[in-house]
């Protein structure tokens, strides 16, 4: 076999395992282009969000956290001062009927400007740490959150939106909440 054909068929398989694979596990594919600038909380104040917050809605999340449910986060800040936030993600994985999770930081991706834009750090074995953007489009501090997340890969991009209140069967109807979402749909694939 030549080389010219061996490669081409070592790449079309790659492809197809990688279709496989994408299909299997529910992720989908990516945008062409790059991530919106999307508007984020302003004057966002870290110490308020801390706490418990419940997944109720998201989009195109399951590459974040597989197939989950009761999934969760909690923020708490354990260094005041160091602007070092603490999160906890908990979720009961469908597969196995088991709790798991993940624990890492999140920081303020410019502290002077006081706004929802945060990265949040995860430690991924030998891979070291994962670093994404987390951004919080808009809160209440009280009963709702929504959080964006893209990335830039090459001429794509993936994102995941999620909607979370501050207790597990809280409907939010809050007209902050709604607007956040509003911007959402502007990105969101029909």
């Amino acid at each position: 076999m030549s080389y010219r054909k061996g490669t081409c068929l070592l790449t079309t398989i790659c492809l197809l395992a990688a279709l496989y694979i994408d299909e299997a596990i529910g992720f989908e594919w990516p945008e062409w282009g790059s991530c919106p600038d999307l508007a984020v909380q302003q004057d966002f104040d870290v110490v308020n969000y801390q706490g418990m917050w419940w997944e109720q809605a998201g989009y195109n999340n399951e590459r974040i956290e597989g197939k989950s449910r009761c999934v969760h986060a909690i923020y708490s800040i354990t260094r005041p001062g160091s602007g070092v936030v603490h999160v906890e993600n908990r979720g009961i994985d469908e597969r196995t009927n088991r709790w798991g999770g993940i624990n890492g930081t999140v920081i303020e991706a410019d502290p002077s400007k006081n706004e929802g834009k945060l990265i949040v750090s995860f430690p991924v074995g030998l891979f070291g740490n994962v670093e994404g953007n987390y951004w919080v489009l808009g809160t209440d501090y009280n009963s709702y959150t929504v959080v964006y997340n893209c990335q830039n890969v090459l001429f794509f991009w993936r994102y995941w939106i999620r909607y979370s209140p501050r207790t597990r069967n809280e409907q939010a109807s809050s007209e902050k909440q709604i607007t956040s979402w509003k911007s959402v749909t502007l990105i969101r694939p029909q």
